[in-house]
C-alpha cells in the first residue's frame, strides 16, 4: 500500500487503476486477522472512540455524532456522484432507483462505481433497498442480471465491451448507466415507465447547491421543464444523446464541498419525508378488519389526496418491495 501513497496524493484517478488482485491478495494475506479482531470489538458509542492495535501501533478513531454518523456514507460518495451528472439526470436516476428498476451502472473506474452504487442507496433513506446490491459484480456471475427482483448492480468494465458482449440486448430489462460518459440505455418500455415525481418541485430546490458540483446540461436528453413542471412527464430519448460539455470529476474534497454535499444530502432526507412518509396514513388501511395486509387502492387513494400532481409516480411506488417494508416497520406490522 505504501508504494502506491505518494502517488495517490497528487494524482487522485489513480484511486480507481490500483490492481483488484493485488488488493485481494493484501486483504487475504494481510488484514484478514485485523479485520476479524476489530469485527469482534464491541461497537463504541456515538461521539465515543473505537481503540484497537495492529501489529503494536494503536490506532484511535473518534466516533462521530449520531446526526454526522448518518451522513457518513453520503459525505464520501455524493461529491464525485453528483459532479459526474447533471441535475437533470441524476433526478431521473433516482427517480428510477426508487421505482425499482434494474439499474446496472457500468465503469473502468471502481472510485466511481462504488460511490454511485453507495451515494444511491444512501440518498433515499430512511427507506431502505431490500433487493441485492454489488458494487462489483464480476463477469462470471453476469447471470444476476436476469434476476426476477430488482438489483442495483456495478459492473467493471468499459461501455465497448458491453456492447461487444451483446450484454445490453441480452438483459433488456435493465437500465444501463454508463459512468463514464454520464449516459443512459434502456429500452423503450423501460424507460417510459420510469415516471419523474415533481415531488413539490424538489429539483428546483437542489438546483443551486448542486450546481457547485456540476451545472452541466443534461447527457441524455432530459429538458429541465421535466423536472419543474408538474404537468410534464416526457423525456427525450435515452441512447445516442451526445454533448459537448466536459465534465470535471471532483475526487478530493475541501471544507466548502463537505458543507455543500452536506445541505443536498439533508434536502434529500427532507424529501423522503415531506413527499412519501408524511403522505402516509396514521393508521394502516388494512384489507380486512383483523387482516395484516394493506389495501393499495386505499392507501394509495389516501396518498393522492395530499399530492394528485405525482399520481403516475405514486401509483408505482407503493407496490415497491422498498416501500412495503418501510410500511412493516412503520406500522409495527411484524410485531
Amino acid at each position: 500500500i505504501e508504494k502506491y501513497s505518494d502517488k495517490l496524493q497528487d494524482e487522485e484517478e489513480l484511486y480507481s487503476n490500483i490492481d483488484g488482485s493485488f488488493i485481494h491478495q493484501y486483504l487475504r494475506s494481510e488484514l484478514w486477522k485485523h479485520l476479524t479482531k476489530l469485527y469482534r470489538t464491541p461497537l463504541p458509542q456515538f461521539e465515543g472512540f473505537l481503540d484497537f492495535n495492529i501489529n503494536n501501533e494503536h490506532i484511535q478513531y473518534a466516533i462521530a455524532n449520531k446526526q454526522d454518523s448518518y451522513i457518513t456514507d453520503s459525505i464520501w460518495a455524493c461529491p464525485l456522484v453528483f459532479s459526474n451528472f447533471p441535475l437533470e439526470d441524476f433526478y431521473w436516476l433516482y427517480s428510477a432507483f426508487l421505482l425499482e428498476n434494474h439499474l446496472v451502472l457500468v465503469s473502468e473506474n471502481l472510485a466511481l462505481l462504488t460511490s454511485t452504487v453507495l451515494a444511491l442507496a444512501a440518498l433515499i433513506k430512511p427507506l431502505k433497498w431490500a433487493s441485492p446490491i454489488v458494487c462489483s459484480l464480476p463477469l462470471s456471475l453476469l447471470d444476476l442480471l436476469s434476476s426476477p427482483v430488482p438489483i442495483l448492480v456495478g459492473l467493471p468494465m468499459s461501455r465497448e465491451k458491453v456492447e461487444e458482449q451483446g450484454i445490453e440486448e441480452r438483459f433488456d430489462h435493465c437500465i444501463f448507466v454508463f459512468l463514464d460518459e454520464s449516459k443512459f440505455s434502456a429500452a423503450s418500455n423501460v424507460r417510459t415507465n420510469v415516471k419523474i415525481p415533481y415531488f413539490n418541485g424538489f429539483a428546483d430546490k437542489l438546483r443551486s447547491h448542486y450546481n457547485h458540483f456540476n451545472n452541466m446540461k443534461s447527457c441524455n436528453g432530459i429538458e429541465v421543464s421535466t423536472l419543474s413542471s408538474p404537468y410534464s412527464r416526457n423525456i427525450a430519448p435515452l441512447r445516442n444523446f451526445s454533448s459537448e460539455s466536459q465534465k470535471y470529476l471532483l475526487y478530493k474534497t475541501k471544507q466548502i464541498d463537505i458543507e455543500i454535499a452536506t445541505k443536498l444530502i439533508a434536502l434529500f432526507r427532507e424529501n423522503i419525508y415531506k413527499n412519501i412518509i408524511k403522505l402516509i396514513p396514521n393508521e394502516p388501511p388494512f384489507v380486512e378488519k383483523n387482516s395484516t395486509v394493506i389495501d393499495d387502492e386505499e392507501l394509495l387513494r389516501f396518498m393522492m389526496m395530499k399530492s394528485a400532481v405525482d399520481k403516475e409516480f405514486l401509483s408505482q411506488f407503493v407496490k415497491t418491495q422498498l416501500f412495503s417494508c418501510f410500511l412493516e416497520e412503520h406500522y409495527e406490522l411484524g410485531k
